[in-house]
Parts: structure tokens; sequence; C-alpha cells
């Protein structure tokens, strides 16, 4: 009697074990799909955002239609700190502003957007990442920040690149690396007022001189010129 009533717990134990491994090797095969099926909304969604083209805003009609703008930092100078550098790209011409400022916070931000406009001109839509600068705080998010104000009061549209895409303002990126490398990394700085005079004097020499296949081997000053040529016409 004894070791029948041992024999039905041990089988009810066995059966158990078999249940608990079941429903457990289950869980894990369900597991496993659900991760499955998430690799792949991932790479369909990848996929998606590398193909997805915007409209309009990555080809330009005429000088002032599109800018876009980066901020390049921080970098350093012996003896002289920290800086940033505000880099801004006419789509149209290619033609090429920056503005060095000690930190990027808004209204640095703020007043080298001016001193950019002062140069290229104001554009109907100015391009930009979501670096903090540009939207606002994180503090308040759905509150504006200075630079989306400053452009809405002169009438521009701000526009921003989804996140972690940088290749949405490629333009600009790629002006950032002929700065890099024609540039900041060529010449050694005394100090910072150095570096603002040496950096005008390359503007100057890019957008007179610098060749770009978008322009059909014009430098921007002379893709400029030539559409206000046939404009007047």
């Amino acid at each position: 009697m004894a070791n029948s009533k041992i024999g039905i717990f041990a089988t009810t134990v066995l059966d158990h074990q078999a249940s608990v491994e079941t429903k457990r090797a289950h869980q894990i095969e369900i597991g496993n799909s659900n991760c499955r099926r998430r690799e792949k909304i991932v790479d369909i969604d990848q996929q998606r955002t590398v193909n997805t083209k915007y409209p309009y805003f990555i080809e330009s009609f005429y000088p002032g239609h599109i800018h876009q703008a980066d901020l390049v930092g921080p970098r350093y100078i012996k003896g002289d700190g920290r800086f940033y550098v505000l880099n801004t790209i006419d789509l149209f011409s290619h033609a090429s502003h920056g503005v060095p400022i000690r930190s990027k916070d808004d209204d640095a931000v703020v007043l080298a957007l001016l001193d950019t406009w002062k140069s290229l001109g104001v554009p109907e839509f100015l391009q930009v990442d979501n670096e903090l600068c540009f939207r606002g705080s994180n503090r308040y998010p759905h509150s504006l920040g200075k630079v989306v104000k400053l452009c809405l009061s002169m009438n521009m549209q701000p526009i921003f690149i989804p996140p972690s895409e940088p290749w949405r303002n490629g333009v600009i990126e790629h002006f950032n690396d002929t700065f890099d490398q024609k540039f900041f990394r060529t010449e050694r700085f005394q100090n910072y007022q150095h570096l603002k005079t040496s950096l005008k004097q390359f503007l100057v020499f890019h957008n007179t001189n610098h060749i770009y296949s978008a322009n059909g081997g014009k430098t921007p000053n002379d893709q400029c010129q030539l559409f206000f040529l046939f404009d007047d016409n």
C-alpha cells in the first residue's frame, strides 16, 4: 500500500516536472519568436529610415532657399580654452560661413546665426539637428527655444532632422570635414582671436576658390553670380 502511494506520488511529481518543462520550453519559444519579430521590425524600420526621402529639404532651387547649420566642438586652443564653431552652408551655392563661440548656450548660438545671416542672407528654411541649443530645453520640452523663436520672428521655417541621422544634414557635415582638414588641423592658433581672424580668411578663400561638383565645377561665389545674372535677364 505504501509502495503504491509512493509510486503514485512519484508519477505525479514527474508529470508536474514534465508540465513545467513543457511550459518553460513554450515560453522560451515565444520569447525567441518575439525577439525575431522585434529584430525584423527594427530591420524594416532601419530600411525605411535610410530610404525615406524628405520632399524638398535636400534640393535647393536658389540662393537663400535652404541653409544647413551645425555646431562643431568642443575644440581647444592650448592656453586659451575651449570653443565651438557654428558652421552654416547655403545648399544652392555652397557658400559657407562659420562663427566661433565660447559656449553653445542659446544666446551664443542666436548671436552666431544673426552674424551668419549678415553674410549669407536670411534663408527661408534653416535645417539643423536636435542639439539642445537648437531645439530648446529638456526642462520645458513643450516650450519654444530661442533659436526657434528667432526663426519664426523672421518668417523662417526651422527644420529638425530625425535624431541620430546626421546624413540628413550631409552637405554641412561634408563642409565640417573640409573645415577640420583644410583649416583647423593645418595651423597652430596662438589664441582665440587668432582663430577668429584666420577663420574669416579661410571662409573668403573657400567661397572664392573651392570648386563643387554640385555647382557644375563652379565656386560658391560663381554659382551665386551666375544665378543672379540669369535672374536679372
